[in-house]
């Protein structure tokens, strides 16, 4: 009823404001009050080095008693929490919240007389023990944050005397932070159990939850255990601490409150000018970013903490070694190894090994041979390209193609020919037997003599090879996509679960497993996850503008009237086709909308890359076709026909204007194709 009143107020010192707000006499850290408090801490040193002003006791020895008769720690209890938790000594020294009361008991029946006389000394202090139903017990109160010695001495008279040392160390409280590392007062912090319990403080005479006062701190005793915190205050954010696990019965963290910014319409003053507002919504800006970046950069402090304690435990460490890392690397093995092709393997090994100079990309002013693919222009890697004697067929050399498709040799005169070997492509190849130039790729190679006239001659031919193979069905494709995902997660999953266990148990054989993690995953990234431009094209309805997932494009060579490749929309509506310097169309089709058809020529060009935006209309009630309209250059509109729209294009009906453009690449190819190539290399030392 008085609480409004000044008279009902009672006074809190603030210990940092250097004024006596309690009228005590007493200022700051001086005051009882700002007992425990971390900032008003003193040197704490073990209890053969304390400083000479501590009022320290040496124990003397014990006379007349025998080491049988004699007494250890291990014969009293040291009791807090209102009696009802027993504190452990740590190499004879007895820890507490500083100022926080303990209860020293010699148990019932350790005494070798009932008329003994036992009394604490600590410093000057000494403290009688009195008897009690439970045995002999006196009640002292941790120092302030300190360690102080003293022992306990017990006389049986007729000069029997045994003297059992021991220490007391006064520990700083838990601390509360908000903004510019200043204490909260009023945040309401509850202590909880690890399964969700709120933790009974009031049969261990405490309170919970606590409420801070102007110094910001609070504290508990608490059974050994694991534990997590909660903290919260009008205008922070809520924090909830990860589990920890308590060893030494105190819970004094360091909890820091993150102040929530206030929002944009908060800031913006309808009185100020312009300029004072956008300077206004800046700063609020800047402080939203800062607080992302604390509450990240909290999570993994929280996170670390979590990992440390784990690595701690004897149990986790034995697991860890035993099962979890040997586990991880035998599911990675099972997901990733049967996905790789050993015709693929085999041939990066042989590039990383015998041409290590072209993995790193050195020598990059040497002129190179090509080998790519005729139908979308993009070079092969890990062809094997071999160079054969023209006349025996015995083998000369053997080189691997990087992931420009780049390979060389250097030959002495001689008549030679090339051969390659890729899993699904064709050589020589059958689409360009009648050609000799493609596009950017010059006198291309179809198999014939290689004659060298010189010594070090180069030997750079560009070669293209065909593509065959089953092309996969829609379905096929998306269930491909989603097992590479899941792939790749399970992979970098395993790296990370076993640098975690390597942090844990730092063990050879777990350095070597982390070691193969790391190289399946990146094998299973060269070999298994296909090329992928920067740069998408979308495919979107045309009323809306929203993304259509799962649209099917399929990209076509429009000279050879061949399908390069297929491709599902995902959930963004993005695709894309990496080709090249040649002339395509692309089609997309998607259930319950019109599908389309677009003219791509890339004929001379640098691009790699088919990544046009283009929308798809709804078709119309009964299943009628609406009108498609056309996009922007440089692709071209043709409207499939309506009567068959999933007719393959093997057997679409070609218009007039494409059989005319089929003529003309018909006549206009080369009369004779390539039989022979001389390579003389010039004068001089450059390489042909």
């Amino acid at each position: 009823d008085c609480k409004n009143y000044s008279a009902c107020v009672i006074a809190v010192e603030n210990c940092s404001n250097g004024a006596d707000d309690d009228n005590d006499g007493f200022t700051d850290c001086n005051d009882n009050e700002c007992f425990g408090l971390s900032t008003c801490q003193t040197t704490i040193q073990p209890p053969d080095q304390q400083n000479q002003n501590q009022s320290q006791v040496q124990t003397p020895a014990s006379s007349g008693v025998s080491e049988i008769e004699k007494l250890s720690l291990s014969d009293f209890q040291f009791l807090a929490g209102d009696q009802s938790i027993n504190l452990t000594p740590d190499n004879g020294v007895v820890s507490g919240l500083s100022g926080q009361p303990l209860t020293i008991r010699i148990l019932a029946g350790k005494l070798k007389q009932n008329s003994a006389l036992a009394v604490l000394k600590i410093g000057k202090n000494n403290y009688q023990f009195t008897s009690s139903s439970l045995g002999y017990q006196t009640t002292i109160s941790f120092p302030n944050l300190q360690t102080t010695a003293g022992y306990i001495q017990i006389d049986y008279g007729n000069g029997k005397i045994d003297n059992i040392s021991l220490s007391l160390r006064g520990l700083a409280f838990g601390d509360i932070y908000g903004a510019d590392n200043v204490r909260l007062e009023g945040v309401k912090v509850e202590l909880y159990q690890s399964d969700g319990q709120k933790f009974s403080a009031q049969q261990y005479g405490q309170i919970n939850p606590m409420i801070t006062n102007v110094n910001g701190i609070f504290g508990w005793t608490v059974p050994n255990g694991l534990y997590y915190l909660t903290a919260e205050k009008d205008g922070y954010y809520k924090r909830k601490t990860p589990v920890f696990e308590v060893k030494n019965n105190i819970i004094n963290s360091e909890i820091d409150l993150i102040l929530i910014p206030a929002k944009i319409k908060d800031v913006i003053d309808p009185n100020a000018s312009l300029s004072e507002n956008i300077k206004n919504v800046a700063g609020n800006l800047s402080d939203k970013a800062g607080v992302a970046a604390k509450q990240t950069l909290q999570g993994a402090v929280d996170t670390a903490k979590v990992i440390q304690q784990k690595a701690d435990d004897p149990a986790v460490k034995k697991a860890t070694e035993q099962v979890v890392a040997p586990t991880t690397a035998g599911v990675v093995a099972i997901s990733v190894v049967p996905f790789l092709s050993w015709t693929n393997i085999l041939p990066l090994l042989r590039l990383l090994f015998l041409q290590p100079l072209m993995v790193l990309g050195w020598n990059r002013k040497r002129k190179y041979g090509l080998v790519y693919n005729s139908l979308n222009k993009q070079p092969i890697d890990l062809a094997i390209v071999r160079l054969l004697d023209a006349d025996s067929g015995r083998l000369i050399q053997s080189k691997v193609t990087d992931k420009e498709g780049r390979y060389y040799f250097i030959a002495s005169p001689g008549k030679y020919r090339i051969e390659i070997k890729k899993n699904s492509f064709v050589f020589p190849s059958i689409l360009l037997k009648d050609f000799n130039n493609d596009g950017r790729h010059p006198n291309i190679y179809h198999g014939e003599y290689v004659e060298v006239n010189e010594n070090n001659a180069a030997i750079i031919a560009n070669i293209p090879v065909d593509p065959q193979g089953e092309n996969k069905r829609p379905r096929r494709l998306a269930r491909d996509r989603f097992w590479r995902g899941l792939q790749v997660a399970v992979s970098l999953a395993g790296i990370i679960i076993t640098a975690a266990s390597l942090y844990i148990s730092p063990k050879w054989y777990i350095v070597a497993l982390l070691v193969l993690h790391i190289l399946l995953f990146f094998v299973f990234r060269r070999l298994a996850v296909p090329a992928k431009s920067k740069s998408w094209g979308i495919v979107y309805r045309q009323d809306t503008r929203a993304p259509l997932s799962r649209t099917i494009a399929r990209l076509f060579n429009a000279r050879f009237n061949k399908l390069v490749a297929t491709q599902i929309t995902d959930r963004k509506g993005r695709y894309q086709f990496l080709a090249g310097d040649d002339e395509y169309y692309v089609t997309y089709d998607k259930e319950g909308y019109d599908p389309r058809k677009l003219e791509i020529n890339l004929k001379g060009k640098t691009e790699d890359v088919v990544n046009v935006d283009v929308s798809l209309r709804k078709k119309l009630a009964g299943g009628e076709l609406s009108v498609s309209q056309p996009v922007s250059q440089p692709a071209t509109v043709l409207t499939p026909p309506a009567e068959n729209t999933q007719t393959p294009v093997e057997n679409m009906e070609i218009s007039k204007p494409e059989v005319e453009e089929l003529k003309s690449i018909v006549e206009h190819r080369p009369e004779k194709p390539l039989t022979e190539t001389k390579i003389t290399p010039p004068s001089g030392n450059e390489e042909k």
